[in-house]
């Protein structure tokens, strides 16, 4: 019979053979759940015999993975800012990058109370829900999605984690009500910016799995840019803040619609790699 670090190591092989990005973490993630083995126990039991009940399902497992189904769909959930989100072919996979919007903007909203929030294209909700969790009851929050089926699973990622966001189905800023008009301390979005021509060349675990809705574009990517750097400004309080996660290589057009829209203070905020990753203004205090 095989032993538990015998089938790991074959499962590692299996997606190192059909040449998968991160073969050998994603390998440890479908095993860890299939398991229910963390680090520490796989160290201790390593050498005894594997489950045979668990084996099929961590066969299951990679045979999804083998078909390009992103991981974080096969275990059902995935993390993002210290939480854990429900995720589905509904939504995106939440990803690092994205951390970055959220970690700038409680930077900037750290020892603040009384904020009113809002989260554009919120899709799994894991920027809203993050930024409840975080600041607590310093902030309402408010999260906005065309799909239905994205609110959904967003208004169960918030019961899970225990935070409090409000949701609204619609395009953008016509999901809200009216009353709501110039009230915002802040708006995040990380909206659709991939254009069509580059979503054809996406490795197929996004092209075919991921929802089309959460990544196209038109108008070169900029068409979500365009609309919200000509409407936020209605929305947020004077001296409110406007944060755009971006595609590495819009940074300065995506800046340029916001000094045309007139916007101050308008910077550029790398990720971990280097890489443009979010662009930040403020509106006018007059």
């Amino acid at each position: 019979m095989k032993t538990y670090r015998q089938v790991l190591q074959e499962g590692k092989e299996t997606l190192r053979q059909a040449n998968l990005p991160e073969g050998d973490w994603d390998a440890w993630l479908l095993f860890s759940r299939a398991f229910g083995l963390d680090r520490k126990a796989y160290l201790l039991f390593g050498g005894e015999p594997a489950e045979e009940a668990g084996q099929r399902v961590f066969e299951e497992y990679l045979r999804q993975r083998l078909d390009r189904r992103p991981t974080a769909y096969i275990l059902g959930s995935w993390g993002f800012m210290d939480l854990e989100f429900l995720v589905d072919e509904r939504v995106l996979v939440p990803r690092q990058d994205t951390e970055t919007l959220v970690e700038e903007a409680l930077r900037r909203l750290q020892g603040r109370t009384g904020l009113q929030l809002l989260d554009l294209c919120t899709g799994s909700g894991c920027i809203a829900i993050s930024l409840a969790h975080h600041l607590g009851t310093a902030a309402r929050v408010w999260g906005t999605d065309i799909s239905p089926e994205a609110l959904t699973l967003a208004r169960e990622n918030a019961r899970h984690s225990g935070a409090q966001v409000s949701f609204c189905q619609g395009h953008l800023f016509r999901a809200l009500p009216l009353e709501l008009a110039g009230t915002f301390d802040m708006i995040l979005s990380n909206p659709p910016y991939i254009s069509p021509e580059e979503y054809a060349a996406l490795e197929p675990e996004v092209r075919e799995y991921e929802p089309a809705l959460a990544l196209r574009a038109d108008r070169g990517g900029m068409a979500f840019y365009e609309r919200i750097a000509a409407e936020a400004a209605g929305w947020l309080k004077a001296g409110g803040a406007l944060g755009l996660e971006i595609g590495c290589s819009q940074a300065e057009r995506t800046a340029a619609l916001l000094r045309e829209a007139g916007f101050d203070n308008i910077t550029v905020i790398k990720d971990l790699n280097g890489l443009d990753r979010t662009v930040w203004a403020e509106k006018g205090k007059r």
